[in-house]
């Protein structure tokens, strides 16, 4: 249920529902009242702009601190969220003696109507145990993400790690902090060293700009699970404060339900591109569906072809990464333009990150050498870009930007769109770098179409790039790419608008090296 919850949602965001009455902006009405229209609101805006987080969990200690009412408010709240479709776990952290535990049990899935409940270890199988059930599922605490849990969990979190591995029905997942990646990267590698993968609820998640969280860097954590050795979509990272209260960044807490949006939205876009690759890419063998892929094209210029063009997937001398290289020239007798472009991107083999992206344009004596050199460690690209006509130089750039951690080049986020199970009306978006500038690449997913190719008749998704800023699109029109709805993605079909007319680029062959 959550691989295929997270891929309709394109996230795996898990937003927290815990009122901070102090916080709502809501002037009228008891605390109940402000509680009730605070989130019901926030749903009827998810709800009009067609989004949604991949699950929520309402920490039942906000209400319960509130009233015996604002109880029954948590109940409707869980009630209203799952009749959206949207699952709910319940963030109680319970755990007893035998009897107890079932009478938490009956509490959580029986009472409040929960999907999943949290649960404490400490009293060990007997305490735990009530809580299965077929129907339903845990999150059993394992590495938790507050300072004071170093205490006693550095010392036994193993030891959880093995009894959850133990207790697994199907249903059972953990709760495991995203402050520290590194011991989030050591706790994922010791249950895969396991032949196992249990789901993370990952709590501390912060967004920028907003109060609250714990700090916790989405985009690596979703990369110290990939480097842990998980592969499923089954991860869901918690953000409350920061999605519940994003109307303090913005400062109009009018706008409260807008800016929650807002707020998921910008997660959800930032976390896309590294979730898909967990659904599309085997990490432990570190291979991609492209390696050896050889697409050849014939270059169309209004009425005439007067080029080629390559697009190809290396391996490299280094098996963790791939070379994509994209060449384009015309034929020996086309004087009117001489053209001889290669542009190249050495990415990694498991997510299509880029290391370097490499530009050599050569086209009627206007000459391009750009270098862009990425370290996501460190968060910087390292860019060199000098374009001219003979001694004229045009413009020259040597400097170094600040990224965000998920950036992409051209190449590589062509590459990574080809890989998501896309449908019409879906948008990609990809954080990039033209120039000096990170920019916003949107991908839109218009409509299918079936046309005559060289593969025979094709049945097409239609998708168009479009960069939110200044970029390599905006300024010429739009180009418009027709790839096979099939698990190959292959591009048959491009066409844009250029300075004088337009071009198209059609597929006519396809190897395997």
């Amino acid at each position: 249920m959550l691989e295929s919850r997270i891929e309709a949602c394109k996230n795996p965001v898990c937003f927290g529902l815990d009122p901070v009455l102090s916080l709502i902006p809501i002037e009228s009405g008891t605390p109940e009242d402000k509680i009730r229209r605070f989130y019901f609101d926030i749903l009827e805006e998810f709800l009009k702009r067609n989004i949604s987080p991949a699950v929520v969990k309402p920490n039942s200690a906000y209400y319960e601190c509130v009233s015996i009412d604002a109880m029954w408010v948590l109940a409707e709240i869980i009630a209203t969220y799952r009749k959206e479709g949207i699952p709910v776990i319940l963030d109680a952290k319970r755990g007893d003696i035998g009897k107890s535990s079932e009478a938490y049990s009956k509490a959580a899935f029986d009472v409040y109507g929960a999907d999943a409940v949290t649960v404490s270890p400490w009293m060990g199988s007997d305490s735990v145990k009530p809580f299965l059930r077929e129907e339903n599922g845990i999150y059993v605490l394992l590495r938790t993400s507050n300072k004071g849990a170093a205490d006693f969990q550095d010392k036994v979190y193993k030891d959880v790690a093995q009894k959850i591995i133990e207790w697994d029905n199907g249903g059972v997942g953990a709760v495991v902090g995203a402050t520290n990646v590194h011991e989030l990267r050591e706790i994922a590698n010791y249950i895969s060293s396991q032949k196992k993968e249990i789901p993370f609820l990952i709590p501390g998640v912060s967004i920028p700009g907003v109060p609250g969280g714990q700090g916790g860097d989405a985009r690596e954590v979703m990369s110290a699970l990939r480097e842990g050795g998980f592969k499923k979509n089954i991860h869901v990272l918690n953000s409350s404060s920061g999605l519940s209260y994003a109307w303090q960044a913005g400062g109009k807490p009018g706008n409260y339900a807008s800016a929650c949006a807002d707020a998921l939205e910008k997660l959800a876009s930032s976390l896309f591109a590294v979730v898909f690759c967990l659904l599309f890419f085997s990490f432990s063998h570190a291979k991609s569906p492209f390696v050896g892929e050889v697409l050849d094209y014939s270059i169309g210029w209004n009425f005439i072809t007067p080029g080629k063009a390559r697009l190809q997937v290396k391996e490299t001398k280094n098996e963790n990464e791939l070379e994509i290289v994209s060449r384009a020239w015309n034929h020996s007798w086309f004087k009117v333009l001489t053209v001889e472009d290669t542009i190249s991107s050495v990415v990694t083999a498991d997510s299509l990150l880029p290391k370097v992206f490499n530009q050599r344009i050569n086209e009627g004596g206007y000459k391009r050498k750009a270098l862009t050199v990425y370290d996501f460690k460190a968060k910087t690209a390292s860019i060199k870009d000098t374009a001219g006509k003979g001694s004229d130089i045009r413009h020259q750039i040597d400097t170094v930007i600040t990224l965000k951690g998920d950036e992409r080049c051209i190449l590589s986020a062509f590459y990574l769109a080809r890989t998501f199970k896309l449908e019409p009306g879906d948008t990609a978006y990809f954080n990039a770098i033209g120039g000096k500038k990170l920019y916003k690449l949107k991908v839109i997913v218009h409509r299918r179409e079936t046309i005559n190719t060289v593969l025979g008749k094709k049945t097409c998704l239609v998708i168009e790039p479009v960069i939110q800023g200044d970029g390599l699109f905006k300024a010429k029109g739009k180009l418009t790419i027709w790839l096979t709805d099939d698990e190959e993605r292959i591009p048959v079909l491009m066409k844009s608008a250029v300075a004088i007319g337009s071009f198209t680029a059609t597929l006519t062959g396809v190897t395997k090296e």
